[in-house]
């Protein structure tokens, strides 16, 4: 088994990766292959396999490529030809467990590997380049190792994808947990299936979850994903048949391709999980914060961040040229420029050319911040409303909400909306058959805009989606109660540039769990595990963590949640309530002497937690105020409170330091610290 890593012929160049990222060398060659084989072995590489005798085989590819790969072994192949593509699979003859699972389909998959080409295809917008697809076993430990600097790896090869033996490792390959978790839910149902239905199941199963929704895992199970195959034929489609070459941008080439990645794969913007912690993205967004892109992928940070944050800001890149034309002028451009230059290397000079000629477009000045720029935008969403308005002879739905970018750069935000009923949220640009229900808005430095979209259904839940920016959550989404209906009001689909403000109301003074004002109380408490892992290293840098109602930390951690108060950062700390000295500290500036309201900020339960977590109750949240009187205890139900800013109640304070505090006394699973509020009378 001999792939180009093995460096097992002759190349040109340095190796991939070399002096990455400012050395990206590729190339194309054409290649004649001879190999000499044991009786018994067949061997496999690109191209038709020509039989010379006597053990010799020929492989002569009709297309120039940028590597080949050569694998020998006791193989039985099976074959099938579908709109003049051939199909090969190549197994151990012992190794044929799937196909008890396979009776009834023959006739049938044809039709089903057309569908799931056309859909993959369709999705990407691009045709599948080859003539031939070889699904190949392969050893079990055969490993390959993510590249920083491109989606594919050496489990797939160009024509090629090799599969752990007997479909060890691959998730779809388990049939036999498919089929229980398939009865299971037709008895439930009530429902029943024909052996060919179940079979036809099994195959769209395998594929989509092998070769064309690989999604990644959430970053805390990465440690499982490392094991599993990443068999993704995207780089079928790109990769192996396109070079983008930029010596002025060297990371250009990795953008096209993460932007065709995430577009093929269906990214999921994230946010829809309000127990996860810190997605990808958010991770690649935070480590962007104060450094270029090209200094994150020269820095030590772990591979897979640098990997995501290729791909992430490649997908922005685009996404923000996109946004300056109409929909679909800039990736079509894209989509024709890949599809006409296939098996060759494009110079930057002939994208930029053709951008400036055809749309009037120069992305010079984008590319330079892009990957030199150390700023990202930072988006407030404020004043969301969702209600009936009349329009012409029917009612719709207006939403309306105000956005502002309070960064130095510019950003882009895209819309989505989950309509009432779904049973599960769909991604963006898949939200039913009517597109008008997705948008991309694109703001400028420090601009505001009020957003009006028109909708037929009545939406349940909206999602704005930051894409690479300071905020966090990313995806920003808020429910929506049931809508009124205005009579009177004006159907407003569209966005007007309002004057910039400062959103902090005169008169409030407000500290977040964010602000230096916050400090969260800890007792010495380190587990023998953290002992022995960290040794003398000290804790790790605070992140933001999974939130788990059902068991607390016994320390205060960072969670994050859109309905949190927040500016761009929606967050709180929680903790295990157990009576002991943890406290959560606010130090309020007062600028003068007087008597003050002061209030709480307190979630929606309902937002934190799942259907079955809700039975658990939260407590009293205990409060101690300090004011110029003394110090008085406030006890606030945090199960019945209001969501949003509860009032304690109205103290008088010296000019200077204010101090609420939040003890440990609540009786109940945990306790929660957001922000407070004073607002002087």
């Amino acid at each position: 088994l001999l792939t180009a890593e093995n460096l097992w012929y002759p190349r040109v160049g340095l190796p991939e990766g070399a002096g990455f990222p400012e050395n990206r060398q590729g190339n194309f060659g054409e290649f004649d292959l001879t190999v000499q084989c044991a009786p018994g072995m067949l061997p496999i590489s690109q191209g038709e396999r020509e039989d010379l005798g006597d053990g010799r085989y020929r492989f002569r590819p009709p297309y120039p490529l940028p590597r080949i790969s050569l694998v020998i072994g006791p193989y039985r192949e099976d074959r099938i030809t579908v709109d003049s593509l051939s199909y090969h699979l190549y197994t151990l003859p012992s190794h044929r467990f799937f196909e008890e699972y396979f009776q009834e389909v023959g006739d049938t998959l044809p039709a089903v590997i057309r569908e799931a080409r056309q859909d993959y295809e369709r999705a990407l917008n691009l045709s599948y380049p080859f003539r031939k697809l070889e699904l190949i076993e392969v050893p079990v430990q055969f490993y390959t190792y993510p590249r920083i600097w491109s989606v594919a790896t050496e489990r797939v090869q160009p024509e090629q994808a090799f599969l752990p033996e007997n479909g060890t490792l691959l998730p779809g390959a388990d049939f036999k947990s498919l089929d229980r978790r398939m009865n299971w839910s037709l008895d439930r149902n009530n429902q029943s299936m024909t052996d060919k239905e179940k079979e036809i199941i099994r195959f769209k199963r395998f594929v989509e979850s092998t070769f064309t929704r690989q999604d990644a895992l959430p970053r805390w199970m990465s440690e499982f994903g490392n094991y599993i195959p990443n068999c993704d034929i995207f780089p079928h489609f790109y990769s192996y048949v396109n070079i983008l070459d930029s010596p002025r941008w060297p990371l250009l080439n990795a953008a096209l391709e993460g932007y065709l990645y995430r577009k093929a794969n269906g990214a999921d913007p994230g946010g829809g999980r309000f127990s996860e912690g810190m997605t990808d993205e958010e991770q690649v967004s935070r480590a962007l914060r104060d450094q270029t892109l090209t200094a994150l992928l020269k820095s030590p940070r772990d591979s897979r961040l640098r990997t995501d944050a290729v791909q992430l800001s490649g997908e922005y890149l685009f996404k923000m040229l996109e946004s300056e034309r109409a929909p679909g002028q800039v990736s079509g451009l894209l989509i024709h420029l890949v599809e006409a230059h296939r098996f060759s290397i494009v110079r930057d000079s002939l994208l930029i050319r053709q951008l400036q000629q055809q749309l009037d477009l120069d992305i010079r000045p984008a590319l330079q911040v892009w990957q030199e720029g150390k700023s990202l935008p930072a988006f407030k969403v404020r004043d969301i409303e969702m209600y009936r308005v009349q329009d012409g002879d029917r009612l719709r739905y207006q939403v309306t909400f105000l956005l502002y970018n309070r960064a130095e750069v510019p950003g882009i935000v895209e819309i989505a909306f989950r309509a009432r009923g779904e049973g599960r949220r769909r991604g963006f640009g898949d939200f039913g058959s009517d597109t008008d229900l997705a948008r991309t808005v694109r703001l400028g430095a420090r601009e505001a805009r009020e957003i009006g979209i028109v909708l037929d259904s009545e939406p349940q839940m909206i999602q704005i989606n930051t894409v690479l920016a300071e905020n966090l959550p990313r995806v920003f989404t808020q429910r929506f109660d049931d809508p009124e209906t205005r009579r009177k009001a004006q159907p407003f689909d569209g966005e007007k540039v309002i004057a910039y403000l400062d959103l902090e109301n005169p008169g409030e003074i407000v500290v977040d769990n964010e602000d230096s004002g916050f400090e969260a109380y800890n007792p010495p408490y380190r587990s023998w595990l953290k002992r022995t892992l960290l040794g003398e290293r000290g804790e790790q840098e605070e992140t933001y963590e999974r939130f788990r109602s059902w068991r607390p930390p016994n320390q205060w951690e960072m969670i994050k949640n859109a309905a949190f108060f927040g500016d761009y950062v929606h967050s709180a700390h929680y903790i295990r309530s157990d009576g002991g000295p943890k406290k959560a500290i606010w130090t309020v500036p007062l600028p003068d002497a007087g008597t003050y309201d002061v209030y709480i900020y307190i979630i929606d339960k309902n937002l934190l937690t799942n259907r079955w977590e809700r039975r658990n109750e939260w407590g009293t949240f205990n409060y101690t105020i300090h004011h110029d009187d003394g110090a008085e205890d406030i006890n606030l139900d945090a199960d019945s409170a209001d969501p949003g800013w509860n009032l304690l109640g109205s103290y008088y304070f010296s000019q200077g330091k204010a101090v609420v505090e939040l003890v440990d006394r609540s009786g109940g699973k945990l306790i929660i610290a957001d922000a407070v509020k004073f607002i002087k009378r």
